[in-house]
């Protein structure tokens, strides 16, 4: 049995699943098979439909970032920053988030990634007149199903940005 992924809906649960560590356990119904798995002294117990997401996450995430992607947030969808109006549409896949968004003069494409308690994103910033490329560092929270926050905590210095930038929003789902 090759190394596989598990995820339900579109959340990793565990990754690289090996024979060694995987269980078959019958039931009284055969058709509803479960898997158990051992991660230390934790067990997981996953359903017969739970399995049948195996493979659907490219591999290369280690089991304890799995784990901890179990319980990402959903952020997906569109935002109003209030300061400004400006509109952010974050696309989620798992436990990774993405947005391509422009501004009045700069373009940002943004990605990141579930670090356990927020998102930890990296905005590659590129100003539409000169092309000067920059890249800021930042967070996004989830404050509630209506709202996150995003904080700036640096950048590269390149362009127009110290390395210190500093950048505080909260954004309202429209």
């Amino acid at each position: 049995m090759r190394a596989a992924s598990l995820c339900v809906g579109s959340y990793p649960l565990i990754n690289h699943l090996s024979p060694i560590s995987m269980i078959k356990l019958s039931s009284m119904n055969s058709s509803l098979v479960h898997l158990i798995t051992t991660i230390g002294a934790a067990a997981v117990l996953l359903s017969a439909d739970a399995t049948k997401a195996l493979a659907r996450i490219p591999s290369g995430l280690n089991l304890e970032q799995n784990l901890l992607a179990q319980s990402c947030p959903f952020v997906s969808g569109s935002f109003r920053r209030g300061t400004d109006n400006m509109i952010i549409h974050w696309v989620q896949d798992g436990c990774n988030i993405s947005s391509n968004a422009p501004s009045r003069g700069f373009d940002h494409a943004i990605r990141g990634l579930w670090a356990g308690s927020y998102f930890d994103f990296t905005v590659v910033r590129q100003n539409i007149q000169n092309g000067c490329t920059t890249q800021m560092y930042g967070r996004l929270f989830k404050i509630n199903d209506f709202q996150i926050q995003t904080e700036i905590y640096g950048s590269d210095g390149r362009c127009d940005l110290p390395p210190n930038y500093t950048e505080n929003s909260v954004w309202t789902r429209i």
